[in-house]
């Protein structure tokens, strides 16, 4: 139990209509104007963004979320809720007003896609990617491959 005041944020329930938004458009505006404002090393061009869990990892979280949200048994239902009222908080407002404006309206799958702690900046195609493994943050050494 936490004694520290927790902000108020109003959670809007997710779409459970299960549609998948495109998987090659995924970003939300705030991570790829964020994605801007830092600088990159000359290698890396204009980088990009990758999934330390992969989108297709979090695809079974989100099918499960829409699939569950509104389950007629109440300790899943409130489980599930919770766990949805946790990633709204984690993607900040900005990431879950662009959630919102964007088609489908607030996907589980685009909020669980776009969580800023689980996206990190890199190299455009770097020699190791993990595909759908775990994407840990790693730096590139100079004159090397990854």
């Amino acid at each position: 139990m936490s004694t520290a005041a927790e902000p108020k944020v109003t959670v809007l329930a997710p779409n459970t209509g299960r549609t998948i938004p495109n998987r090659d458009s995924w970003a939300v505006k705030p991570l790829t104007k964020g994605k801007t404002d830092y600088p990159f090393p000359v290698e890396w061009g204009d980088g990009t963004l990758h999934h330390k869990i992969s989108k297709e990892k979090l695809n079974s979280v989100a099918e499960q979320i829409a699939l569950l949200y509104n389950s007629q048994t109440p300790a899943l239902r409130n489980a599930v809720r919770a766990f949805w009222a946790l990633c709204w908080q984690l993607a900040g407002p900005a990431v879950t007003a662009a959630v919102v404006d964007a088609e489908p309206k607030i996907s589980p799958y685009r909020l669980l896609w776009n969580l800023p702690l689980n996206v990190s900046l890199g190299p455009p195609s770097p020699a190791t990617d993990p595909g759908q493994a775990f994407d840990p943050d790693t730096e590139p050494v100079l004159n090397t491959p990854g």
